[in-house]
């Protein structure tokens, strides 16, 4: 693997880690209790549909490509971020009391 593969990498999983950090606190101000308590099934879908549509753009832009793995990376990504902020957000108001 190329050193520049490496970097497209993390930026996938950075950007869409971002993502699904921002989506979970999205999520937590939310006040009707059937979406707040599928959070994890909504960052998912939300993640899945972005990365999807990010690569059905690339194929419109000469030279590039879409990748069904960049879409998994994406996937993986916004999971990642979503359950880590969790993570940081149950600890943080376990602190607070």
């Amino acid at each position: 693997m190329y050193f520049s593969q490496f970097i497209a990498i993390g930026a996938h999983l950075g950007l869409f880690g971002i993502l699904g950090a921002l989506l979970y606190i999205t999520l937590q101000t939310i006040e009707y209790s059937s979406i707040r308590h599928s959070d994890i099934l909504v960052i998912v879908l939300i993640g899945l549909g972005w990365g999807i549509l990010t690569e059905l753009y690339q194929l419109s832009v000469s030279g590039r490509y879409a990748s069904v793995g960049d879409v998994v990376t994406d996937l993986t990504g916004a999971v990642v971020g979503g359950f880590l902020m969790g993570q940081i957000m149950r600890f943080l108001s376990r602190r607070m009391v």
